[in-house]
């Protein structure tokens, strides 16, 4: 061992370290960060965030580091916001709001660069929260996405009626853009064996198949 590093936290740590010009950067629970230096240990700075009261959180405060593009480090927090953090200095160069933790979504993965974009996503489904991915540009910007949000495009229940009285119904659960499942068909008994059944899953296919669900 040539040298160790005591962060002085205690808690969970499940980030990987990036090194880049000899300068070690690595994050630790309750969104700490370091930068220390590789060859010697020394302590270049140090970061950490003031987190709120009241987060709902499933399996440990812990982070799993960070992603660089350029002279910018980028970290998830728990309380669901995005960071840049000055690579020298571990300044706070903007923070983004990524999404609404009281309502139970955190951030807890190491964001991904692809060619000029910062792509997050979310964590929270222990609590009901809908999952989903996002990606913002350098300076902070959430970038608009290029495909159709299915739950806001997509009629999810179908009823079926005769003679103005519902004698049928149907519901579709679209998990992601490739996948839906048909949940329900139900049916009037007493009118079963009428192709009602069969034309309320024909429905509830070609909603799917308008708005781009590849299976069904």
């Amino acid at each position: 061992v040539q040298w160790a590093f005591q962060t002085n936290t205690l808690g969970k740590f499940e980030s990987t370290p990036l090194v880049l010009n000899g300068i070690m950067y690595f994050t630790g629970p309750n969104n700490t960060a370091w930068a220390v230096d590789a060859r010697t240990g020394r302590q270049i700075w140090a970061y950490r965030r003031e987190l709120p009261e009241g987060l709902d959180l499933c399996c440990g405060r812990v982070n799993r580091g960070f992603a660089v593009l350029g002279d910018r480090l980028f970290i998830n927090t728990l309380d669901a916001h995005l960071l840049a953090l000055d690579i020298k200095t571990g300044a706070v160069v903007w923070d983004s709001v990524i999404d609404d933790y009281t309502q139970g979504y955190s951030a807890t993965s190491a964001p991904l660069i692809v060619k000029d974009k910062v792509i997050v996503g979310i964590a929270g489904a222990e609590y009901g929260i809908r999952g989903f991915i996002d990606a913002y540009s350098p300076d902070g910007r959430l970038l608009s996405k290029a495909t159709v949000t299915l739950f806001e495009d997509i009629q999810e229940f179908l009823v079926a009626e005769r003679a103005g009285e519902v004698v049928g119904c149907g519901a579709l659960h679209v998990m992601w853009e490739d996948l839906a499942e048909v949940r329900t068909v139900a049916v009037d008994p007493a009118l079963a064996g009428q192709g009602i059944g069969s034309l309320l899953l024909s429905a509830l296919i070609q909603q799917a198949r308008e708005v781009g669900v590849k299976k069904v």
